[in-house]
């Protein structure tokens, strides 16, 4: 999200992704997420839970980041639940 219009956030997340956390305050603590670790180096492996849920590691070059999502099941689906950690090296 640390580039991702509200246009954009609209097309991949589901209806109510942004009823508990607003749009604004989220992509606020994601851009803090992402300054926090300073550049990308490499994305990790998908580790999937089940057919809907899941986590992967943005690899950065101070610190990580687990995301963890969950997808609404739906035919054509979107991200209903997502979660973004600073991790640890």
């Amino acid at each position: 999200m640390k580039n991702l219009s509200l246009l954009a956030a609209l097309l991949i997340f589901a209806d109510n992704f942004f009823q508990d956390i607003p749009y604004e305050r989220r992509k606020m603590a994601v851009n803090q997420a992402f300054d926090e670790v300073g550049s990308i180096l490499s994305v990790g492996e998908l580790d999937p839970l089940n057919q809907l849920r899941g986590s992967f590691l943005l690899e950065g070059t101070h610190k990580d980041i687990r995301i963890f999502f969950t997808l609404n099941p739906q035919k054509e689906a979107f991200i209903q639940r997502m979660n973004v950690r600073v991790v640890e090296k």
